[in-house]
């Protein structure tokens, strides 16, 4: 990558334009300090923390620095030995005040800021073409998790026909069979992208919609209180880019575990709502199929005569909370003559998989996009070594992005990705 060239200060003044928002919400004053706590409830406290390791064990270490911290998970030996007297504290204040004491907040408040180009053949130049990570306090992701562990219990009512993700983690059996279904033809397909999605989410409409949705998957005062809850960590936070503060009235912070769970209740609700209101338009499900992905929105067209109503009134109430497609990277099936968008090819992908199932295309897209060894004979070298140290990551991204292939090619049953490489591609 060449050399820097944007200014610091530039990025600073960019971000506090990018999170502005024309409307104003009150911050919560924090008052309510707990000063005494039973060792019984401390000691209930952990044992949740270790039977839900497997949930949180991504989080490293829980004591804050200004640095950044190299990524160890804890051991449930290690974790069950660490002081969550703090945590607890603060964690205790949340669920029964909607806030934590401003002493306990303002050690663990604030967010570091960041920037990593998207893509290096891009201008480095231009602001708009980096993303900027957030790096938040061990102690404030962990009791973010707690919370979305709460949230996870009583949501009941997701259309899992609709999302395809498990709200909290990333990528997972449904979200890998969708994806794979859905690019085995790019017949009567439509991609919608929703430009600069989190950064897009103004709080007071997560606020209404984030309540809104909650309230029809448990009742008004629980969703109450989880909202209250929710909007008091977002707003509190503090955060910094080479020590400048920016300022922010909107957007949901990438590093934080609820921020996935968050965005896709917003979109349910957005969805819900459009589906109420052109119901005498179409019917999901029986004129189209939906997928949603956080914000990666598929569309498979069954009745052509609705076309034109579903991308219409979707854009539409998307622009109604905030939230702008971009039509430079949405792509329809060419067939399908949708003038403002780009067309579909074989070549593009839908979550990291290509529409084409031919497998030097295929194989040529992975090596391009995903910028790995030159070779997959490297690649199959390293898979063969039981101990070499990339072997685990390898299988990973593999077993996700040839799983097509394997479906496709498996002509005994018995494929696998050493099999298929072995077949296929050394």
């Amino acid at each position: 990558m060449n050399n820097l060239k944007v200014e610091d200060q530039t990025f600073v003044n960019y971000l506090n334009n990018l999170w502005s928002s024309s409307k104003q919400f009150t911050r919560t004053s924090n008052t309510i300090l707990l000063t005494s706590i039973s060792n019984k409830y401390l000691q209930k406290f952990k044992k949740i923390i270790i039977e839900k390791y497997n949930f949180i064990k991504n989080i490293s270490n829980f004591n804050y620095t200004n640095k950044l911290e190299k990524k160890t998970r804890l051991s449930k030996n290690e974790l069950s030995n660490y002081d969550f007297y703090n945590t607890y504290i603060a964690y205790k204040n949340l669920l029964c005040y909607n806030k934590i004491n401003n002493k306990t907040m303002n050690k663990i408040n604030k967010v570091l800021l960041v920037k990593k180009i998207k893509d290096p053949s891009k201008d480095i130049n231009n602001v708009k073409n980096y993303r900027f990570l957030q790096v938040h306090s061990k102690p404030l992701k962990l009791i973010d998790r707690l919370w979305c562990c709460r949230i996870t219990n009583i949501i009941k009512n997701l259309d899992t026909t609709i999302f395809i993700s498990n709200l909290v983690k990333g990528m997972n059996d449904a979200t890998i069979m969708a994806a794979d279904n859905n690019t085995r033809s790019i017949e009567n397909v439509i991609l919608i992208d929703i430009e600069k999605a989190f950064d897009s989410c103004d709080y007071t409409i997560i606020e209404e919609l984030l309540k809104s949705n909650l309230s029809r998957n448990s009742n008004p005062i629980i969703a109450e209180n989880l909202t209250k809850q929710y909007m008091y960590i977002l707003k509190e936070r503090e955060i910094f880019f080479d020590n400048k503060k920016i300022n922010y009235q909107k957007g949901l912070p990438v590093g934080l575990p609820s921020s996935n769970l968050v965005f896709s209740l917003i979109i349910d609700e957005i969805i819900f709502r459009w589906k109420n209101q052109n119901e005498h338009l179409f019917e999901i499900g029986k004129d189209f199929k939906l997928n949603i992905y956080v914000d990666d929105i598929y569309i498979k067209l069954f009745n052509l005569n609705i076309k034109d109503s579903v991308i219409i009134t979707l854009i539409d109430i998307l622009k109604m909370y905030g939230f702008t497609v971009n039509f430079d990277k949405c792509k329809a099936d060419k067939n399908l003559n949708i003038k403002i968008f780009g067309n579909l090819e074989e070549t593009d992908m839908y979550l990291g998989i290509p529409f084409t199932r031919d497998i030097k295309t295929y194989t040529d897209l992975m090596l391009k996009k995903y910028k790995l060894d030159k070779s997959y004979k490297s690649i199959y070298d390293k898979l063969k070594k039981d101990n070499h140290p990339e072997k685990k990551k390898i299988l990973g991204f593999f077993n996700y992005k040839f799983k097509p292939l394997i479906n496709k090619y498996n002509d005994n049953g018995n494929q696998t990705l050493i099999s298929f490489f072995e077949k296929y591609l050394i």
